[in-house]
């Protein structure tokens, strides 16, 4: 369960830099440190997704957690107090079965069942020694049934129908199967991005959820409150200590807080869009600031149907024809695409647009699409879109596809993100292991065959508006009268696109060099401040004026961009690769092969960084708006004149 986006973000006052909190004073666990256990368990699973939506297995998961552990767990937790360590399978069971106290705690488990569990590092002596006790006393209790599947979990396909029913006789009601399904997209919520790895942000997650959440609970006992997903991680986490929740939750709410994460409808009127609206109200009304928090926010849905696209998607990548060390492509803009069926499937980059689609009509989105092309056959094409979201708020996306081949998955896509989902600097600890957005920043979301994996972060730098001088007037000696000094003008400077590129992978900024705005023969046309400021203004001129002159001059040029595909850490990408946006090219810089989902990737960067020159670059309103006036003066790149 988690929240809407919202454009509201606050930040709370913290001294605690090294990553200390309150919330450690008023409950049993320490949150902080069993939040980063809990996402690293959420990883494992997601190395073996079958543990999702593969009925099959989570059937026979399910049988075992209910018949072999539960029992081993009451029998011989309480009488030496030492940890076990479940199977993968079991293990991932009961962190679903915990998440729903009215069915896990107070439901199919009475009180006196209640497994006294917590999370353990899943590496080192401790995690080892847990592990074979577990072990020992599975075999024993159940000789014939093996207790490591992980072989077996990751042969198994994300989807798979279960044949009959292996848990006729169980006693559990709650519907574990389900529940194990909506971790997914809980997991791509809470585990993907680096700042829900960082002490301070969580430290701060923690706070608000104790120090407000169950606080707001306490005071308004029979509402039903929908938090911010930094909130829900932590609340997770509290829950995976079932004695210490109870307790806890006890002691501070009044009584054990229920938690549903099968409220997930985000439609309008929805009982988790109104929980939302009013979470927000109350908790500013208690509380006197917004639950909204930098980075912790809904990151739009990762959806099964496209999750089961993606060996299709990275297929398509490795099978794109390879490019030689010489090569060199350019794109060039091409005809709308025609409409086909993976254009229906709800994807996640597409997110904002959908949200357009479905509000009251507003302005039109911009499309534009184009192919890279090496002067013979055309093996990408991509999609640039712009528009208004549902929120009024500008958003982009971009995708690539495999032309050609029969298909038009989008194997590598971007798409805008904000402060809902990357944190500000002085919400983390260390700045350099997150992507932060800072003000007056653009970001994108970087993915590739369907997996996030870079942030690519970019803002206007250097601009300034001209100036008019004002004409002195000359004094007059017969009248005694002085004269007024003119004031000099100054000239616009265009400014130029500044770029960071942050990979998921390695959680380390990438070298993205780029070289500034070539100003060209420009310069040496604009004679005279007076006449420079008229022609930037779009003022009237005569025939020998700036105005003319630069028609004549070479334009000011957008930036050039360099950056190392192998930083991205992506199978099969790799090699120095060069972006021209002044001549919509592409090239590499390596000697070496260029691998074959290169290309796409180079071609995706292309596409983004224009993106952001598009959005971020200032406009200047023509004097006289016509038809054919530009929002860029001469001084400026005009940006009708490079296709990119």
């Amino acid at each position: 369960m988690g929240c809407t986006s919202s454009s509201t973000f606050e930040l709370q006052k913290h001294d605690n830099r090294d990553g200390s909190g309150n919330a450690s004073n008023k409950c049993q666990v320490d949150l902080v440190s069993a939040c980063l256990r809990m996402l690293d368990f959420l990883q494992e699973v997601e190395e073996h997704p079958c543990l999702y939506t593969n009925r099959r297995i989570l059937a026979e998961a399910i049988r075992r957690y209910e018949t072999i552990w539960l029992p081993i767990v009451a029998k011989s937790s309480e009488k030496d107090g030492q940890a076990l360590a479940a199977p993968l399978d079991v293990e991932w069971v009961w962190h679903c079965h915990m998440l729903c106290p009215s069915a896990g705690v107070q439901g199919d488990l009475n009180a006196a069942q209640v497994p006294f569990h917590e999370l353990l590092p899943r590496q080192g002596p401790a995690w080892q020694e847990a592990l074979k006790r577990g072990q020992l006393l599975w075999e024993q209790a159940a000789p014939n049934e093996p207790f490591d599947i992980t072989a077996q979990l990751k042969q198994a396909p994300l989807v798979e129908d279960v044949v009959g029913s292996s848990n006729v006789n169980s006693r559990i009601s709650y519907d574990l199967a389900a529940a194990a399904g909506r971790q997914m997209a809980f997991h791509y919520q809470v585990a993907v991005m680096p700042h829900y790895r960082d002490k301070r942000f969580l430290t701060i997650a923690a706070d608000r959820y104790v120090g407000k959440f169950l606080e707001l609970k306490r005071r308004h006992p029979n509402q039903f409150f929908a938090p911010s997903y930094d909130i829900d991680c932590v609340w997770h986490t509290h829950q995976l200590h079932p004695r210490a929740y109870i307790a806890d939750t006890t002691r501070l709410c009044g009584s054990v807080m229920d938690h549903d994460d099968s409220v997930n409808d985000r439609s309008e009127g929805s009982k988790l869009t109104s929980s939302w609206e009013r979470t927000q109200q109350t908790w500013h009304k208690e509380f006197g600031d917004s639950i909204c928090q930098a980075g912790g926010m809904y990151r739009g849905e990762f959806t099964l149907q496209e999750r089961q696209l993606q060996p299709q998607m990275l297929a398509v990548l490795r099978d794109l024809p390879c490019s030689g060390p010489r090569w060199k492509q350019e794109v060039k803009i091409t005809p709308s695409w025609p409409r086909n069926d993976h254009m229906e499937v709800p994807w996640l980059h597409r997110k904002d647009a959908r949200a357009a689609e479905g509000s009251q009509p507003g302005p039109p989105s911009l499309h534009r699409y184009s192919r890279l092309c090496d002067g013979s056959a055309s093996s990408l094409a991509g999609h640039v879109a712009h528009g208004i979201g549902a929120q009024k708020q500008v958003f982009s996306f971009i995708e690539v596809v495999a032309a050609g081949n029969g298909t038009t998955l989008p194997i590598a896509t971007a798409h805008t993100i904000g402060q809902d989902q990357l944190p500000r600097e002085q919400s983390v600890q260390s700045a350099s292991n997150s992507p932060c957005l800072r003000a007056k920043e653009l970001a994108l979301l970087l993915r590739v065959g369907g997996q996030d994996v870079a942030v690519l972060m970019g803002s206007w730098e250097g601009f300034q508006a001209p100036v008019r001088g004002v004409k002195g007037i000359p004094g007059d000696k017969s009248s005694k009268r002085k004269g007024v000094k003119g004031q000099k003008g100054t000239t616009g400077k265009p400014g130029e696109l500044k770029v960071r590129l942050f990979s998921l992978r390695t959680g380390k900024k990438c070298n993205l060099a780029a070289a500034g705005n070539v100003l060209g023969s420009a310069t040496a046309a604009m004679r005279g401040i007076g006449s420079v400021l008229e022609g930037a203004l779009g003022m009237c001129c005569g025939p020998d004026s700036v105005a003319a002159a630069m028609s004549r001059a070479k334009p000011i040029m957008p930036s050039l961009f360099s950056f190392d595909c192998s930083e991205l850490k992506i199978e099969g990408v790799d090699g120095k690769v060069e972006v021209n946006l002044a001549d919509s090219t592409i090239r590499p810089l390596s000697a070496a092969l260029v691998g074959p989902a290169s290309t796409a990737v180079a071609y995706l960067m292309a596409l983004a960084l224009a993106t952001l020159h598009v959005s971020l670059q200032p406009r200047i309103q023509p004097a006289e708006p016509t038809s054919s006036a530009s929002l860029y003066p001469g001084w400026m790149v005009e940006q009708r004149k490079f296709p990119l």
